[in-house]
């Protein structure tokens, strides 16, 4: 299941807002700032954060939506990387753990405990997956890890127990919403005085005596503006060979791979449990979700048009059909979504990309500029506090930054949209009402996230919904239509190949 609703049922404010559009572009235009942030990810949005934390004049700038690429396909977790230690990673591993107790703090209505069932097959794999764990405790994670024997599984499920000849390890990570983590940060930022706009490309960028002017376009209504900083960052994720011909980025050696996940119209477990594909041994999650099962994920190397635009193939949803069989047999015929996502991995030499690091890095391109990839949604403030420490250095100067606590931006109210997913109409009217929302896409996909989880209820349902949005968004009935068969088409993409 999604994150509790009972967490987000104490009293506040609604969402305060990313601010209206217009007023950023007015505001884009007439300031010139220390920092601008080209990238509304998990990365850019932590970047934006954590240098208005500092004091600094800060704005952020996206292509599309706010965390409409990699940001809103990702797997969901906060964790420490339980396999990054079987590979030897220990201080990413120790690093992360840090990080996701520091989200479990921070984000309370974001992120929340998700235990997981580790199924063991044999005594060495007892004993093996014991060691690692024991470790893993002692690298930062808590609750520790416990044994459950099979007998005791049987007991209460008996399709896991079969799967667990020699019973289970459960151990504990954290589950988080991950696009609305993204808002839920760039909330924060706007609310400590940052700029943020939607559907702005940066286009070219010149030096101009100790700033950087860049040249930015409002792709809703191609007009061209130039903003003036003293230092640009670049978190653009997988799509650095799009900002490549401005610069030399030669020292960002990125190495794309595309992960897919399916969500199961099927009655979630209270945990995430491991399944060993039979094709290659790997492990997929199969997590609660929205009432649902998500489960994934595959890593394969990623081309330039998937890229750009990432899709699942019948084959890779497959894959991940046959390793869920055993624990959900009817599987095949209760996918209800499909969906891709790009990982900037750090390339490492000939590996393969499920044996590349989730390391980041930041590379300097040229002055004033600074580029951060890889890394992962759990460690996306710590990639923030390193990027603005080498701004710090840049600019000349050092400020105190603090923390910031992180809420739920849409806490749900009103009536479900469907009977069988936990969106609201009352998240839908808030986040018309104050999500900087362009279109019915955005408004669906990025901000209630219902198209990620029943794209067949938004091509039913879209017109109605776009016609309860439409008083606060000023839509006639004209755009009504064209939004309707826009997010139609749209969600279709969502829909199981």
């Amino acid at each position: 299941m999604p994150p509790s609703r009972a967490l987000y049922r104490r009293e506040r404010s609604p969402m305060s807002g990313l601010g209206r559009r217009g007023d950023a572009l007015a505001g884009l235009s007439e300031r010139s700032f220390d920092v601008l942030v080209v990238g509304g990810g998990i990365v850019g949005a932590g970047v934006l954060l954590e240098a208005t934390l500092r004091g600094y004049r800060a704005a952020l700038v996206e292509r599309n939506d706010f965390a409409s690429g990699t940001s809103s396909r990702s797997s969901k977790l906060v964790h420490g990387g339980l396999r990054y230690l079987a590979r030897g990673e220990v201080g990413i591993v120790r690093d992360a753990l840090r990080e996701r107790a520091n989200l479990l703090r921070r984000a309370p209505s974001l992120v929340r405990p998700m235990p997981h069932v580790f199924p063991l097959r044999s005594q060495v794999h007892r004993l093996a997956v014991r060691a690692t764990l024991t470790l893993y405790d002692r690298l930062g994670s808590h609750p520790a890890h416990t044994l459950v024997s099979r007998d005791e599984i049987a007991a209460r499920d008996p399709d896991l127990a079969r799967l667990a000849p020699f019973g289970a390890a459960r151990y504990h990570e954290a589950q988080a919403d991950d696009t609305r983590l993204v808002f839920a940060t760039l909330v924060a930022a706007v609310e400590r005085g940052a700029i943020v706009a939607n559907h702005i490309a940066a286009l070219r960028r010149r030096r101009w005596g100790d700033r950087v002017r860049t040249a930015l376009r409002d792709e809703r209504g191609g007009a061209t503006i130039e903003v003036e900083a003293r230092c640009v960052v670049v978190a653009v994720g997988a799509h650095f060979g799009d900002a490549r011909a401005d610069f030399d980025w030669r020292a960002m050696a990125l190495r794309p791979a595309k992960g897919i996940h399916a969500v199961l119209r099927v009655t979630p477990r209270d945990a995430n449990v491991l399944i060993r594909s039979p094709r290659d041994g790997r492990y997929l999650n199969t997590l609660p979700w929205h009432g649902h099962v998500l489960a994934g994920t595959t890593d394969t190397p990623a081309s330039r048009e998937e890229i750009d635009d990432p899709r699942p193939s019948a084959e890779d949803v497959a894959y991940v059909l046959d390793a869920v069989r055993p624990l959900y047999p009817d599987s095949d015929k209760r996918v209800r979504a499909a969906w891709a996502g790009i990982r900037p991995l750090i390339n490492a030499g000939g590996a393969t990309t499920v044996g590349l690091s989730r390391e980041d890095e930041i590379a300097s391109p040229e002055p004033g500029v600074l580029a951060v990839a890889g890394g992962k949604m759990t460690t996306y403030q710590a990639m923030a506090r390193r990027t603005m420490d080498l701004v710090d250095r840049n600019i000349g100067r050092r400020r105190a930054s603090e923390e910031a606590p992180l809420d739920d931006p849409l806490p749900p109210s009103g009536k479900r949209l469907v009977s069988d997913a936990p969106f609201t109409r009352g998240e839908l009217e808030a986040a018309a009402r104050d999500g900087m929302v362009e279109t019915l896409d955005d408004l669906l996909t990025q901000r209630v996230g219902i198209t990620l989880v029943a794209p067949d209820a938004v091509r039913e349902h879209a017109r109605d919904w776009a016609k309860v949005v439409a008083p606060i968004l000023g839509w006639d009935e004209s755009r009504v239509a064209r939004e309707t068969e826009d997010v139609r088409t749209r969600a279709a993409r969502f829909a199981p190949p």
